[in-house]
Parts: structure tokens; C-alpha cells; sequence
């Protein structure tokens, strides 16, 4: 088994509870934490905005 990635730097976000359900649903549904889900949710829109989330920089 491999050993979990650890993440140092942190965003914090307010949003409305019935958002916060939601996303918790969404997560349980694919088997991640909150976290998790809301990591991919942003690395995906980044790369929709033509950002690689790897390399840091627009491409």
C-alpha cells in the first residue's frame, strides 16, 4: 500500500450549508473525503482555463 500524499498549503472557503451537503454527498459517492473531491473539482477547472495545475503556469 502506498502512503497518502500530504498537502502543506491550505484555501479556506465559506459557502452556503446546503453546498457543504452537497458536496459531502458527492464525495461519499466517489468514495473520497471532502477534500479530495473539492482538490479534483479545482485541478480540473484549472485545466479547463488552460492553467497546468503541475507545471504552475498557463500553457
Amino acid at each position: 500500500m502506498s502512503n497518502p500524499v500530504r498537502y502543506s498549503s491550505e484555501i479556506h472557503l465559506r459557502c452556503a450549508p446546503e453546498v457543504t451537503e452537497q458536496i459531502d454527498f458527492a464525495a461519499r459517492k466517489h468514495g473520497q473525503k471532502q477534500s479530495e473531491y473539492v482538490r479534483q473539482a479545482v485541478l480540473k477547472a484549472l485545466r479547463a482555463d488552460g492553467i497546468n495545475p503541475i507545471a504552475g503556469c498557463a500553457e
